[in-house]
């Protein structure tokens, strides 16, 4: 049981990390590229994606705190995994529920320098950047020897 747990807590940290670094590094770059004469379509192509992943990022890590809870009433506790698990999963709750529907409410008003639609998104950058630098740093940790579970569960 522990293995599988252990297997949950990292299969989270690596969706979270991979997911959201090929937004962050393929998704976005590239179609902010292809689309450059219609950035209005870009940004509606890359915003459905962030919004996808935001729900996978939400269900992720919300399975990973589970398990690594679980490790942690089981004797297999990984601190560093737990509060990682804890901060992304609020900060997907932060980003989903009141961040991304602030900066699809500002979006009418202007996306230009110095509006408020920039502001948000600003945020949103600098806050998915963080998560994404504590997912790895957390993923590093999960998977070190010693932070993993044992091969038998009692």
């Amino acid at each position: 049981m522990n293995r599988l747990l252990a297997f949950t807590r990292i299969l989270a940290l690596a969706l979270f990390l991979g997911g959201g670094a090929a937004i962050a590094l393929i998704v976005a770059p590239a179609t902010f590229r292809i689309l450059e004469t219609d950035r209005a379509a870009a940004g509606a192509v890359v915003g459905r994606s962030l919004g996808i992943f935001e729900w996978v990022a939400l269900a992720s890590t919300a399975a990973g705190f589970v398990a690594s809870l679980a490790l942690r009433v089981r004797r297999a506790p990984s601190l560093v995994a737990d509060l990682a698990l804890a901060s992304l999963l609020a900060g997907s709750v932060y980003v989903h529920f009141l961040l991304a529907p602030a900066i699809r409410d500002a979006r009418p008003a202007g996306t230009g320098a110095g509006t408020e639609f920039m502001r948000l998104h600003e945020r949103y950058e600098q806050v998915f950047g963080f998560e994404l630098l504590l997912a790895l740093a957390a993923l590093y940790a999960a998977t070190s020897p010693g932070n993993t579970a044992p091969a038998a569960s009692k």
